[in-house]
């Protein structure tokens, strides 16, 4: 009998079976069909599949690739194409690019309404709806809206934004009417019967009021709108101490008060916490100018702008409007200017975010914040070096106590090739700050291995209890061998091979203080290879120590060529050129394709700061490793050409100051 023929299940005592289990058998299922990297938008040959590659990193929110370069590629082939600018109008959208969405749009209904001024898809009218009553063009909205709701799949939300239209107007029944509509076409629509409970309430009808609350409190019992609806009716005590910690929570309400005209109630959501916090002044400010109370709102503009800045993070396209009102109502404060930079970056609107930090900071010239957000849009976005150093010496200047700017600084004179001894001294004058990360503390480990001080930086890393972050795996172990590699080496250089010994065996033992345990996937095939030329100078047995170098372990980089070296001293030379022709091979690759960043996002490195440069990146990591692979290879001067290469992009990466340190050390 096999093993999958077997099944066991569990039944009640009346027969109904509760579980069961079949053993899989495998090789049923069809194989997975590998899904390749989108190509570029120039090398896609229609429009439709252009639209197709643009969707996908939208829905999927890819990061290294960015959806608009292939709606604009479609656009440049065919204006009017209705399916690009309609994505081009809901990313406009997205970005608080109200005017663009528009623009967007009436491209799209140009093309759709060349035969039929009713369209089967009404997206770019409701697009076009939802970006005007943002601008405050209600009536034109309206209109549109309207337009959109033709048909079946945007009714439902169109009706909805046409009843808080009709709010402002004071239209309650119309209101609704259309709220009736909205809900009818979306079981579940706790928004549209928040809104009716509103209305309800409004026209005194308070027994439909809580009704509508409830019934949208039954469909999501942590629906924070029909809390607050029920706690404006006096039947809801306990909200405080549900929600009473996350202010965020509040403000979403208070923007859907906002969105149908209820400024009052929106003050009244805001006002059930005793929570302090900038978000909240700026949207009573806006509550109050819009009821005609512009001194009141002047006042909470200004209290909003003494509040500390370490938890407010703006997101919505609503606080938009909130930051703006700020701005006008108390031009002198440079916070609103701050948050709204920050939400403006957010959106990749980096012109007009720059902008507001260069105001903020003409109003606070030791803003760090926006000093520091300024330094890296110089940088990244400009290409703009010098002001990027100035912007993030004088945040650094200003707040001497965040660990984040020496870290983020130090980036920066490391990407503006600043040599190592000069960023050593500025670690030496902020030693308190770079105690206080272990990233920081890392990097001053390398620049002092990079100046040959390995014992100093060896006894450094022993002293130190590291706390591993994810995505930082791998990084000190990396360093820890390196050092002890280039370490033994001086020693074994000067004829000290005992001691050589002692401290390649160390690069092998990681203290429990790195907080990181050894895994088979350990890089250390520059250790155990040294070792073996140590053994093998002393005449030891070295074939162990060279077995050990050959294991393969990971992914292709640099250290892959002392895997090739030992897989030769072992006899197996047709493995080694297959090592070293691999790493030629993706050279070459990273090389060729230069402007390409990875394309699946799990897993992937995220950028460190300065370090957005993709060519740059990529052509450093492909001269590297075509420079070992060719070291390796024996191919003196072709390897020094290429190391000459990545270092003329960047000269200060460890991976070249090692290549010079051991290239006189292998036996090729």
């Amino acid at each position: 009998m096999n093993i999958e023929d077997v099944t066991v299940s569990l039944s009640s005592r009346d027969g109904k079976k509760l579980v069961e289990y079949t053993t899989y058998k495998r090789g049923q299922k069809q194989p997975i069909e590998p899904r390749k990297p989108v190509l570029r938008p120039s090398e896609i040959n229609n429009i439709e599949e252009l639209y197709i590659n643009g969707l996908h990193l939208e829905q999927y929110k890819q990061h290294n690739y960015d959806a608009k370069d292939y709606y604009i590629e479609g656009l440049n082939r065919d204006p009017g194409d209705v399916r690009c600018n309609t994505a081009l109008a809901r990313l406009c959208l997205k970005n608080g690019e109200f005017e663009k969405c528009v623009g967007y749009s009436d491209a799209a209904i140009k093309r759709l309404t060349l035969r039929n001024q009713h369209p089967v898809d009404t997206e770019a009218m409701y697009l076009k709806g939802l970006a005007l009553k943002y601008l405050g063009k209600y009536d034109e909205a309206y209109d549109v809206l309207f337009k959109a709701g033709w048909n079946y799949a945007h009714r439902g939300a169109a009706y909805y934004e046409l009843a808080n239209i009709d709010c402002m107007n004071g239209k309650f029944a119309d209101a609704l009417e259309k709220l009736d509509v909205s809900a009818g076409l979306h079981e579940g629509h706790t928004k549209a019967l928040n809104l009716k409970a509103a209305i309800f309430r409004k026209l005194g009808c308070a027994e439909k009021a809580r009704e509508a609350a409830r019934t949208a409190g039954l469909v999501d019992p942590l629906d924070m709108f029909s809390r607050v609806e029920l706690a404006r009716l006096g039947d809801d005590k306990e909200i405080i101490e549900t929600y009473g910690g996350k202010p965020e929570n509040f403000i979403d309400v208070a923007c859907d008060y906002i969105g149908a005209g209820f400024y009052d109630d929106a003050l009244f959501a805001l006002g059930l916490t005793g929570v302090d916090y900038p978000l909240f002044d700026y949207y009573r400010a806006l509550c109050h100018d819009k009821m005609g109370q512009a001194d009141k709102a002047a006042e909470y503009c200004k209290k909003a702008d003494s509040q500390d800045t370490g938890y407010c993070f703006p997101s919505r396209l609503e606080d938009m409007a909130a930051l703006e009102c700020g701005i006008a109502l108390y031009p002198a404060g440079a916070n609103a200017y701050y948050y709204l930079g920050c939400l403006y970056y957010d959106k990749f609107r980096y012109d007009a975010a720059m902008s507001c930090w260069e105001k903020a900071i003409e109003r606070n010239g030791g803003h760090a914040k926006a000093l520091r957000n300024l330094a890296l849009a110089y940088f990244d976005k400009k290409g703009d070096f010098i002001s990027a150093k100035t912007r993030m010496e004088k945040a650094l200047e200003s707040d001497t106590t965040e660990p984040r700017l020496l870290f983020e600084y130090q980036h920066l004179l490391k990407n503006m090739n600043i040599a190592p001894e000069k960023r050593l001294a500025v670690y030496d004058k902020h030693e308190n700050l770079m105690l206080m990360r272990d990233d920081s503390y890392l990097d001053y480990l390398t620049l002092k291995s990079m100046t040959a001080d390995y014992s100093t930086a060896i006894e450094l890393a022993k002293t130190r209890r590291f706390h591993i972050y994810e995505g930082g795996e791998g990084k000190l172990t990396r360093q820890h061998a390196w050092m002890h590699v280039l370490y033994g080496n001086e020693l074994a250089g000067k004829g000290d091979l005992g001691k050589a010994a002692e401290i390649y065996k160390d690069g092998i033992n990681m203290p429990k203080s790195y907080g990181e345990a050894k895994t088979f996937f350990n890089q250390e095939a520059h250790v155990y290879y040294f070792t073996g030329l140590l053994l093998e100078k002393q005449g030891l047995d070295s074939m162990g120590a060279f077995a050990e170098a050959a294991v393969y372990k990971a992914a292709v980089s640099e250290l892959s060529m002392f895997r090739a070296l030992a897989l030769r001293k072992l006899g197996r030379f047709a493995e080694a050129g297959a090592v070293l022709e691999e790493m030629m091979r993706a050279g070459d690759n990273l090389i060729e394709n230069r402007d390409r960043r990875t394309y699946y996002g799990v897993g992937s490195p995220s950028p460190l700061p300065f370090e957005n440069d993709i060519v740059k990146n990529n052509l450093v990591e492909g001269y590297v490793l075509k420079a070992y692979a060719s070291l390796g290879l024996g191919k003196f001067g072709n390897a020094e050409d290429h190391i000459k290469k990545a270092g003329d992009l960047n000269p200060h990466d460890f991976r070249i100051y090692a290549f010079h340190c051991i290239k006189d050390r292998i036996d090729v």
